[in-house]
Formats: structure tokens, sequence, C-alpha cells
């Protein structure tokens, strides 16, 4: 397993003044980090190591893909890659990054129509016939296509959420909350996933 870790310290005093609910504020708010900063971020730029190994780091990914001067005809080229090595599975779909997904919703699927290849708002949309979303764990240029299914994430354990007041802590009347996740990262099948680090 991998171990996620978000710490924070808050005053005793703020704890006491508002009965707790500062401290599930900062629960929550940690637990949303370990799980977007940490493991969301994870399954996509993994590098390995101390990090689980993400989608655009795993042996067997389609990297370089082309996506410059995004056309409707490169677009779809992302389904036919996939499709060759017979790795269309389930809950396929497309993500890359808000600006990712402006640009797609410029790209018009034929010269003279107002049919853009992207569907619905930069959040979520459709992409020549899949499901599409943005999400800035992407860097600018990035778009993948693939079987989302196809994605495991191994848990130890539950994300554990915990508070200590001990050592230096102690002294100066803070309390640190801890969240803490132990996961891993596996594609089933890594042809299943087509990356383009150039959209444009």
């Amino acid at each position: 397993p991998k171990t996620c870790i978000a710490i924070t310290d808050v005053s005793e005093q703020l704890l006491k003044q508002t009965s707790g609910s500062a401290e599930a504020f900062v629960m929550a708010d940690l637990a949303n980090s370990v799980a977007i900063d940490g493991l969301d971020n994870a399954v996509i730029n993994g590098t390995g190591g101390a990090q689980p190994l993400g989608i655009k780091n795993t042996p067997g990914v389609t990297i370089g893909q082309d996506a410059s001067f995004a056309t409707y005809a490169k677009i779809l080229a992302f389904g036919s890659t996939a499709a060759a090595a017979n790795a269309i599975r389930a809950n396929p779909g497309w993500v890359t990054n808000t600006a990712g997904a402006a640009k797609l919703m410029a790209v018009q699927r034929f010269s003279g129509t107002d049919s853009p290849v992207w569907t619905g708002s930069v959040l979520n949309g459709q992409l020549v016939g899949f499901n599409a979303m943005s999400s800035e764990q992407l860097a600018s240029g990035n778009l993948i296509f693939g079987s989302w299914d196809e994605v495991v994430i191994g848990e130890w354990g539950v994300l554990e959420l915990s508070t200590d007041k001990g050592g230096t802590r102690f002294n100066q009347a803070l309390v640190g909350i801890r969240a803490m996740w132990m996961v891993d990262v596996l594609l089933r099948y890594p042809q299943a996933f087509v990356v383009s680090t150039n959209l444009s």
C-alpha cells in the first residue's frame, strides 16, 4: 500500500468554542484533500515508488496520441486506437481539464455547422458519444480516453481520521488532525487507455 496523509493543527480554543463543528469541518476538508489531491491525482499522474503508478506512467498505455490542432477525426482516432487493441471495455469515457474541455467545445465536427465535438458543460458533457468530464488533476494539453472500470483502487482499511494533542502541541494548546488512507492503484488492462499531452 501507498500511504497518503494530510495533517493540520487547530487550537483547542477553537474546538471548544464551536462544540465540535470546527473539528468536523477540518476533518472533512482533510479527507477531501486526501481523496482529490492524493488519490485522484495518483490515478492520473502517479509515478510509482512512494506513489501509486498512474495511468500516464503505466506500461502498455498508449501515450502520445496526437490531439494538436484538434479535429473531429483526431478525437475519433482515440477510440480507434483502443478498439484496435480490443480494449474498449466497461464505462468508457474522457477526461481533460476545464481549458481542454473549453477547447473541445469550440471544435466543430464538420465545417460550416454548429455541432461541437464536446457537448454539455465544461465540467460534464459528451465527447463523440462517450461521457466526458474535466479535472484539474490533468496538466494543460492532456486528454485521456479510457475504460474507467479498468482502474482498480485497492484499500488497506478505510480512510482514517484521528487527532493528537501530544508532543509540542500539548504546550501550545493545539490539536493535530490527520487524515490517512492506505491505497494502491492498478490498471487491469492498460491498453484500455489512450493519452494525449498535446491537445490544442
